[in-house]
């Protein structure tokens, strides 16, 4: 009896033994591979489906949506409107200009273009009608100053992030030597009060602004006048042609020497002495008596009287 015992001991410890190595048989050759390809084909699948999500048009539709409204200026269109005005003017300033003025209109819808098409379903058209796809906020700014203020302010106002289009702009010069300009720039604003928040929007300052793209510009000052040229050097003096009215007689001198005939320049710089037959600019000196000289100028005779110069001239007969 006790040997049958022993021999069902043996039989049952025999066979848990070769149930533990076929079950760890079966783990190292089905059990843990099966598992890692289990793992594996999950790790696939959600794979897939990310893949078939980014894919999705309607999912990329959605994400680019959210980007656009997060370059908004809110969800409140009373902030919308508020936050629009106030950078506006306060970049418009910033950059130099004076008076500036912000107008603004909006919100104003804008309906989906398939709204506008025919569709089968009516309803799909009318719900389409009824619900825009975003609206719009325009604004005008308008000031004055330098051409660089006016140049900058249209290259900031443009960096903003919510600055979604420029309509328009228009600069004239305010006065003729076009050191003044007045500004006017025709800006939207995206609204998409279901996806936007109301957090502080970006505002990029002036300073963080690529300043190369208005100095090209104004350097060149293609809208201003070009600098008169500089008035022309005066012309030197002529030199003074030496004329008989330059010599004034001042005294006639008789002795048994003979007649001697003080001329003096009207300078005063310069005197001369003078006799018969001497010359002065062409007049020849014929002779003198009392306060009286006589000069042969071209042929004709012609008398001086002292205190006279050579060009105030009589014709006498003679010396008496």
């Amino acid at each position: 009896m006790k040997a049958a015992t022993r021999t069902r001991v043996k039989w049952i410890a025999g066979g848990a033994a070769g149930v533990v190595v076929l079950a760890m048989s079966y783990n190292w050759r089905y059990g843990s591979p099966a598992a890692g390809l289990r793992q594996q084909i999950a790790e696939a699948t959600t794979q897939t489906q990310r893949t078939e999500q980014a894919s999705d048009p309607h999912v990329l539709r959605q994400s680019r949506l959210r980007e656009v409204a997060g370059t908004t200026l809110g969800r409140d269109p009373d902030l919308v409107r508020h936050r629009f005005r106030t950078a506006l003017s306060d970049l418009g300033e910033q950059c130099g200009l004076v008076g500036v003025e912000v107008d603004e209109v909006g919100p104003t819808p804008i309906a989906s273009p398939a709204a506008r098409t025919r569709l089968r379903s009516s309803t799909l058209s009318n719900s389409m009608k009824k619900t825009p796809d975003f609206y719009l906020f325009r604004g005008e700014v308008s000031g004055t100053g330098s051409l660089e203020s006016v140049l900058k302010t249209m290259a900031v106002v443009r960096a903003q992030p919510w600055v979604h289009r420029v309509d328009g702009f228009g600069i004239k010069p305010e006065d003729k030597d076009r050191d003044l300009f007045s500004l006017r720039i025709d800006v939207t604003t995206l609204y998409m009060p279901d996806l936007a928040t109301d957090a502080e929007p970006t505002i990029i300052a002036g300073d963080q602004v690529d300043d190369s793209i208005w100095r090209t510009i104004t350097s060149a000052r293609s809208l201003q006048h070009p600098a008169p040229p500089p008035p022309p050097a005066p012309a030197p003096p002529k030199p003074h042609d030496p004329s008989l009215g330059d010599w004034r007689l001042t005294g006639v001198i008789e002795s048994d020497a003979g007649v001697e005939v003080m001329i003096t320049h009207v300078s005063g710089k310069k005197w001369r002495s003078i006799h018969p037959g001497d010359k002065v600019l062409g007049a020849v000196l014929v002779g003198a008596s009392g306060e009286k000289a006589v000069f042969e100028i071209e042929g004709d005779r012609f008398g001086i009287w002292t205190g006279k110069t050579l060009a105030q001239r009589d014709q006498p007969n003679s010396l008496h």
